[in-house]
């Protein structure tokens, strides 16, 4: 009886494992190829320099394959990108160690300007301040464009907008000379950025008494960028690029979007290119393990 038992017991461990190790192999490649390095997309604006590191590899990939709807230049670096000595100077909103600058008035008063850092931030503590879904759209459409926001926001939302992990949140100067063609700037706002991130400049206005006020910003970014002088090779002035990584290195790729003078969001598409010699040992290895526990399959039988 014990025999038999334990004859069972070895046949249904072997069906078992002849099912789960072939499927293993045919599922961590897959896992690897679709999921872990599968095509990023990054959101970048006018005058954006970006490492391009998200679902890369240099051991998994044998190369990278850029594309964009608008034209960008690309660098294949040798190592991680270090930051220029020289300070470039913008009209956007975001870079590790950049230096913004916000001039801007408000025509009547109860207009406040606040600043904060990370999406998750931006939509738990200004959202809510919403009063219908036209102006949360308007957010979403700014979130999306890495741009500030602006919009009306009715008394009772006023406690929404305080948050506790605002980096500013300031009153602005009421000037009734604040209109489109005679503004000047009645407060200037100056900081910098800790790090890497997406960073929302949002004005509002809370006077229950004015049904639209008139704010005017201007935005001045004096950014950091990379030293990709000591470039491998390059992509210049293109909208598909691709570069090709040797085994297991420290290459890194950095993109620079030319500056242009609309602030318009465009999405970079990266997508790892398999090194499909780390992929063959798996495929062959379904086989075999299909045909060994045949083998062992007929010989208990």
């Amino acid at each position: 009886m014990e025999s038999r038992h334990g004859c069972r017991f070895s046949s249904g461990v072997l069906a078992f494992l002849s099912v789960a190790v072939p499927s293993t192999f045919i599922a961590i490649p897959l896992y690897i190829r679709h999921k872990v390095y599968s095509e990023a997309r990054s959101a970048v604006v006018s005058s954006d320099f970006r490492v391009i590191d998200d679902h890369m590899s240099t051991t998994w990939c044998q190369g990278v394959r850029l594309e964009m709807n608008t034209t960008f230049n690309a660098y294949l670096l040798r190592h991680a990108p270090r930051f220029e000595n020289t300070i470039r100077t913008y009209r956007t909103t975001k870079q590790f160690r950049s230096k913004i600058s916000v001039s801007s008035c408000a025509r009547y008063d109860a207009a406040k300007v606040i600043i904060v850092k990370g999406k998750r931030v931006m939509n738990s503590c200004i959202q809510p301040g919403y009063q219908n879904s036209d102006e949360a759209d308007s957010a979403q459409s700014s979130d999306e464009d890495d741009e500030f926001s602006s919009w009306s926001s009715s008394e009772e939302a006023t406690d929404e907008l305080k948050c506790m992990r605002t980096l500013l949140n300031r009153t602005l100067t009421q000037s009734i000379s604040c209109t489109k063609d005679t503004w000047l700037p009645k407060d200037i706002i100056t900081f910098t950025t800790s790090e890497t991130d997406y960073y929302y400049i949002v004005f509002s206005s809370m006077n229950p008494l004015v049904k639209q006020n008139a704010i005017f910003a201007n935005l001045q970014l004096h950014k950091v960028v990379y030293d990709v002088k000591n470039f491998i090779t390059k992509c210049f002035n293109v909208t598909r690029c691709s570069f090709p990584f040797s085994f297991a290195s420290d290459e890194h790729i950095v993109l620079e979007v030319p500056d242009r003078s609309l602030w318009i969001a465009d999405i970079v598409l990266s997508k790892c290119e398999p090194r499909t010699v780390l992929y063959f040992p798996f495929y062959v290895a379904i086989p075999i393990s299909i045909l060994i526990f045949a083998f062992r399959g007929n010989k208990k039988m």
